[in-house]
């Protein structure tokens, strides 16, 4: 993890060490690489912004990194369940498509 400077005030600022608690992932979206997250300051307060998924590291709820094993199947789960959300869509828009002339 790496520390992180906030440029709005929707964002999160913190140092390494911190720990986030992740509430939101975008996986395949245009915010997708921006997670929500909330971190307690060392006031005690709870505070909840956005910050960029490249500047952390996923833990487990002991504090230690993850291993590969389970990093690939996080990820294999979310390409899953975002899969069935376009599945869906598509599914629920079915005949509000039309097809394209080609002539």
């Amino acid at each position: 993890m790496y520390d992180y400077e906030a440029t709005c005030d929707e964002e999160l600022t913190f140092e390494e060490g911190t720990v986030l608690r992740v509430l939101r992932k975008d996986v395949h979206s245009v915010d997708d690489g921006w997670w929500e997250g909330e971190m307690i300051t060392d006031e005690g307060k709870s505070v909840i912004g956005l910050f960029p998924s490249l500047v952390i590291q996923e833990c487990g709820p002991d504090g230690e990194p993850l291993s590969g094993e389970v990093q690939r199947t996080i990820i294999f789960t979310q390409i899953y369940l975002a899969s069935l959300k376009i599945f869906k869509n598509l599914i629920l828009n079915r005949g509000k498509f039309h097809a394209l002339n080609t002539n």
